[in-house]
């Protein structure tokens, strides 16, 4: 399995499990008065943060069993115009292969008992309803996350 994978999780997490840098920030309340030790925020942290990175690509896509295999790794994002551009086969989310891309990538996640969200509801969604991937457009562009308040609701509906 090609490093950059393990990699994910080495610069995500903190000691024990990856290495992360440690620096006081407001998040760990500066490191002082966290009400336990380092290492109780190192194993907290660690415990909630979840990473999960995007396939967008021919690559990840065949490795994509291994990729979610690796200890660290909470699940797989798709990004649905990126992977289907990189397929050839731009936008077409009704296509076969891209059908078969996506269900490649939900059954990888299952199989290793990872998170195999529907990806960029702001733009395009897995419809549980169809079993098929939909447009969806944002009726107000918010400039900083790309998407509106309901494309938020739907996202949080959605799981």
């Amino acid at each position: 399995m090609c490093r950059r994978y393990t990699e994910i999780v080495e610069y995500g997490k903190y000691y024990p499990l990856g290495e992360r840098g440690v620096a006081g920030e407001r998040a760990n309340c500066f490191t002082y008065d966290m009400g336990g030790s380092l290492n109780d925020w190192f194993r907290i942290a660690n415990e909630e943060t979840l990473l999960i990175p995007q396939c967008e690509t021919v690559g990840c896509l065949k490795d994509i069993d291994n990729i979610v295999r690796v200890d660290g790794i909470a699940g797989m994002f798709v990004g649905p115009y990126d992977l289907s551009t990189a397929m050839g086969i731009p936008g077409q989310f009704d296509n076969p292969d891209f059908l078969k891309a996506i269900q490649k990538v939900v059954d990888a996640c299952h199989a290793a008992g990872k998170f195999a969200p529907p990806s960029d509801l702001t733009s395009v969604f897995w419809s549980t309803d169809t079993g098929r991937w939909s447009e969806r457009r944002c009726k107000k562009h918010d400039p900083v996350s790309g998407c509106s308040p309901s494309s938020t609701d739907s996202f949080k509906e959605a799981f």
